[in-house]
């Protein structure tokens, strides 16, 4: 045994007392953390007992220099013991107090982040309502528009829409109240929900994971395009398309007037100039003659938009660019598995966008893909796409580490993306047998009325095949278009006209450049309606749709009657 204080034996006795600080603290702090006292107030503690601030045990020594014989520290450190017993007790007490306040203290603060959070969401619905009410001038098909999205419609009068809870419904010329038949509705597959929780529990949230993957090998199962990379849009699609091309400042991109805003917006975000240029009057397609007269030693590419997801004559725009050193892009939003002389769209050029909108037939809420069969233009687009790193090749193990290589941006779609569109493109067959039925029964049931009354049904070449993404009847004027919309929506059918051509438009007209009116595109645009088609329409709302159209009685035939 070692030496005491001042050189004295230190009998076993000794050896059962703790100096001040050592093992009794560490003990007593493991009994305190079991009951929650945090590891910072026993260091406090601690530190208050070292510095004398605290209760002091004696010392056994202590009690000899204050002349205690030593042969009475037995009976000496019973008391002592006591003391310290209720010493530590106190302590515990006042840490469990503080505990219990903590935990009170805490629930208050939860009450108040509940009540922050109810007035957030209330303030949030607030917003929401205000913003999504019409303007009072809102009329005609801007209404029907609204009332598919779900919103209200207060004060507008006559036939107006109106929301009962979140079932649309519409007031007809006769007083009675009818479900609208909306014109698109996303189309849901049983696995998406599974697909976003083993996302989700797997923390892999960010894109190009197992998801992406699977969606690739079913996109190109569907296309044939050997290379295709995820995007968060159909719009980044584009842009991709157009970085991937090396287009300057001055550098014409010949495009339809016809077209949704997108495919020319892409071509000004890198600098170069759209060419507006007018569509064939019977698939609303660039008319390949009209890119033939806009071709200038300044255009780079020609980006051809599938309209409806009907093929445009791609071999006779390829005749003209291939000669001049033009690349092809195709804006394929439209045409997912659709053909065009066997061929599918979306393999025809040099590289090709694809949108999975929620608007599409298949979709991700958002989404795109950008499809190529060339190796060159895959091996760059991945570049890009990573914000110009070659992350993709280390992480493929070609490099040991990856750097900033090319421009770049962000272009990669989410996991939780690519999970819904993955359910979304297993059931790809079925999405499209139920657009199809659709899509023949309108061309079936209207024939007979098209062929009396002066409307036109959509016209697909023998040379196409079409993905039923839309199917449109043609008015024989803007007058009829504005009318059967009107009578659409006062039979609860939401019909709609489409682009408005944009060598009319201030950007078109700011950015771009039309070198012979598109007189062809601005007919089009005003006499066409787009009728309901979505996967799940049920035989009886394609049969209201039927009746709503052949019913209509234009303006002139009904006055000519009275």
């Amino acid at each position: 045994m070692g030496g005491g204080a001042g050189g004295r034996p230190v009998t076993e006795r000794d050896e059962a007392v703790p100096e001040v600080g050592e093992h009794r603290d560490d003990d007593d702090r493991d009994d305190l953390r079991g009951e929650g006292v945090p590891a910072e107030k026993l260091d406090e503690r601690g530190r208050r007992d070292d510095a004398g601030d605290g209760p002091r045990r004696p010392h056994a020594e202590e009690a000899d220099e204050v002349g205690r014989p030593g042969t009475a520290r037995a009976e000496d450190e019973r008391p002592v013991r006591r003391e310290r017993a209720g010493d530590d007790e106190r302590l515990r007490e006042k840490d469990r107090d503080e505990v219990v306040q903590r935990g009170r203290e805490q629930r208050g603060e939860d009450a108040e982040v509940d009540e922050r959070r109810r007035a957030r969401d209330e303030q949030v619905a607030h917003l929401l309502e205000v913003e999504q009410a019409p303007d009072e001038h809102e009329s005609g098909p801007r209404l029907a528009e609204l009332a598919g999205q779900g919103r209200g419609v207060a004060g507008s009068g006559g036939h107006g829409t109106r929301l009962v809870g979140r079932a649309a419904q519409d007031v007809g010329s006769s007083g009675v109240t009818l479900d609208l038949i909306p014109f698109s509705r996303p189309y849901r597959t049983p696995d998406e929900l599974r697909y976003l929780d083993e996302v989700l529990t797997s923390g892999h949230g960010q894109g190009d994971g197992p998801f992406t993957q699977r969606a690739n090998a079913l996109i190109t199962a569907i296309t044939g395009a050997p290379h295709r990379l995820l995007t968060p849009s159909g719009t980044h699609a584009l842009e991709l398309a157009f970085w991937l091309l090396d287009l300057e400042p001055g550098d014409e991109v010949v495009v339809p007037s016809f077209t949704f805003t997108s495919t020319a917006a892409a071509v000004v975000q890198v600098g170069a100039v759209p060419v507006f240029v007018d569509v064939d009057p019977r698939t609303g397609n660039m008319d390949p003659a009209a890119f033939a007269a806009a071709v200038t030693p300044r255009t780079r590419a020609v980006c051809v938009v599938h309209y409806g997801g009907v093929g445009v004559d791609v071999d006779a725009i390829a005749a003209i660019a291939e000669p001049n050193d033009i690349r092809i892009v195709e804006d394929n939003a439209h045409g997912l598995g659709a053909s065009w002389r066997g061929r599918k769209l979306g393999t025809l050029g040099d590289v090709a966008a694809q949108s999975f909108h929620a608007t599409k037939n298949v979709h991700a809420g958002e989404g795109g893909a950008l499809l190529t069969g060339s190796d060159e233009l895959a091996d760059r687009a991945e570049v890009i796409r990573e914000k110009g790193t070659d992350r993709s090749r280390f992480l493929r193990g070609q490099v040991d580490k990856y750097s900033w290589v090319d421009r770049g941006s962000s272009f990669l779609l989410s996991e939780l993306g690519a999970a819904v569109l993955t359910g979304q493109l297993e059931h790809f067959d079925e999405i499209q047998r139920l657009r199809h039925a659709v899509w023949d029964a309108y061309a079936t049931g209207l024939a007979g009325w098209a062929a009396g009354s002066g409307w036109s049904l959509m016209h697909v070449p023998a040379e196409a095949e079409h993905p039923a993404h839309v199917f449109y009847v043609l008015a024989p004027d803007h007058a009829g278009q504005t009318e059967m919309l009107s009578h659409l929506r006062s039979r609860g059918v939401q019909g709609t006209f489409h682009y408005v051509p944009l060598d009319t438009s201030a950007a078109g007209r700011r950015f771009g450049r039309t070198p012979s009116p598109c007189t062809v595109t601005a007919d089009f645009s005003s006499r066409l309606v787009r009728l309901p088609l979505w996967a799940g329409l049920t035989d009886a709302q394609v049969d209201r749709v039927l009746d709503a159209v052949v019913s209509f009685v234009p303006a002139s035939s009904a006055q000519g009657r009275a």
